[in-house]
């Protein structure tokens, strides 16, 4: 343990940057670019921009084919050869960009009731080209990830963040409503993209390595699907309400969904942190490195939730129009959900380690199916709170999935932890009920709670440790 310990230190400057950028980001997405949405947007309008918004993740999803996942997987495998590995997934998402380029123009000047609509012609090619560079991005930022070029990643994360919030809020003032902010999300996107491009360019050349390309397809479309899933499990409630409810219930399921997501943006910083450590560790260290690691994550994790959870009225109070506060009541389910959820993020990387992508196809599709089938019929007697049920519920049976799956790839009780984890939801859900009592004793509970929550973390750590000698023994 001394030696893993020692490695963890080694890593320690790196770990507070990857936090520190996605903090930033979490904070100019909360208490930025939220309320300047909110602020300047109608709740309909709020609704739409977050429709098309998850529209260009799905086409991102179905762009890359999975590629940005595996990547960092894959790339320490080829060794001296992984140059021509990161060039033949690049040239290869060129090609895919130039068919689909290609077909949207045949489409265009076909003869069709579709190609003449307003859509087709303003919103759907900024939606495209949005999607496309975001793709490019997502390829060349892993790629500076698995090179461990640590600064320049998050001075991209953040410069990234900075650009849409400022864009957006020179097209809102200029009263372009709904259309400014994608003009908003394009323009970030084009004018970033040639900084990442400009990092990797001097190595970058035109060729296409079929058999690594093959290699990383083979392992990629498990993945792929397992994104849709995923996609499912969370969007499925603003496409059902875009379809079937107002556009003001959209728009503050939207905004409900969106400030659960600051859980996920910090969970996040921690994952892409410990992927390259992880995917490079020897199999006799993977168990201690990953215990160790999942169990950082975890209290970040919990303090995060419960900071957002205890505090959303005050917060909400402050960031956004008095119109928007009925989302509150989704908030605390939703939060929830995604800290229970952020812990995919940690147990996927068992079962990429290990290779196993059918078993995240599996956990991901049978999510993704169990969130849209539960939607579908809490939304008939519940409205918008039968998609909040049926979000966390798809949550919940993915990650118990994924339990299952993984547990027998690892020799630590990681079940027993994580469940013991969630347990402390309960905990939070029965305290967050009491939202009228006064502001300095819920932050005497808050912290209360943070101590408490060191209890657990030890006892984890002794459960581990107890676990793993029986298993050597």
């Amino acid at each position: 343990m001394p030696q893993i310990r020692k490695l963890l230190d080694k890593y320690n400057l790196d770990n507070y940057k990857y936090i520190i950028s996605d903090a930033a980001r979490a904070v100019i997405t909360g208490l930025l670019i939220i309320p300047l949405y909110a602020g300047n947007l109608s709740l309909g309008d709020y609704g739409l921009v977050s429709y098309y918004k998850s529209l260009i993740e799905l086409l991102i999803i179905m762009f890359s084919v999975g590629l940005p996942s595996v990547y960092v997987r894959q790339y320490f495998e080829f060794n001296e050869d992984n140059q021509t590995y990161t060039n033949s997934i690049i040239n290869f998402i060129f090609l895919i960009f130039s068919l689909i380029g290609l077909a949207y123009i045949v489409i265009l000047y076909l003869p069709l009731e579709i190609s003449q609509s307003q859509n087709m012609k303003i919103i759907t090619p900024i939606i495209l080209f949005t999607a496309m560079l975001s793709v490019l991005e997502s390829i060349v930022s892993v790629c500076l990830r698995a090179r461990e070029m640590v600064n320049l990643f998050v001075i991209f994360n953040i410069v990234r963040a900075g650009l849409i919030f400022l864009l957006g809020f020179i097209f809102l003032k200029l009263n372009m409503e709904v259309l400014g902010v994608l003009i908003s999300l394009l323009l970030a996107a084009l004018i970033s993209f040639p900084y990442l491009w400009y990092l990797v360019k001097s190595s970058y050349k035109l060729e296409i390595n079929f058999s690594y390309l093959l290699n990383a397809l083979k392992f990629s479309w498990p993945i792929f699907i397992g994104l849709l899933g995923i996609y499912f499990i969370n969007k499925s409630g603003i496409i059902l309400i875009e379809n079937s409810g107002s556009m003001d219930d959209l728009g503050r399921y939207a905004l409900a969904q969106n400030f659960s997501l600051i859980v996920v943006l910090i969970a996040g910083a921690y994952s892409k942190y410990i992927q390259p450590i992880i995917f490079k560790s020897k199999k006799n260290k993977f168990d201690q490195l990953f215990s160790i690691h999942l169990i950082e994550f975890s209290y970040r994790l919990f303090a995060t939730t419960i900071l957002l959870v205890f505090f959303k009225l005050e917060i909400l109070s402050m960031i956004v129009p008095d119109s928007f506060n009925e989302a509150g009541e989704y908030i605390t389910y939703l939060v929830l959900g995604s800290y229970i959820y952020s812990f995919v993020l940690m147990i996927n990387m068992v079962l990429m380690y290990h290779k196993n992508s059918k078993g995240i196809l599996f956990s991901t599709l049978t999510g993704a199916v169990v969130t849209w089938i539960t939607m579908y019929i809490l939304m008939q007697p519940f409205g918008v709170m039968g998609a909040v049920y049926g979000t966390i519920f798809g949550q919940l049976i993915t990650v118990f999935i994924f339990l299952a799956i993984s547990d027998s790839f690892i020799k630590i009780n990681i079940v027993k932890y994580i469940l013991l984890n969630i347990s402390y939801t309960f905990i939070i859900s029965f305290i967050s009920m009491f939202e009228n009592i006064n502001f300095q004793i819920k932050v005497i509970i808050f912290l209360g709670i943070i101590i408490c929550s060191k209890y657990f973390i030890n006892y984890s750590k002794f459960a581990f440790n107890s676990n793993q000698t029986s298993v050597s023994a």
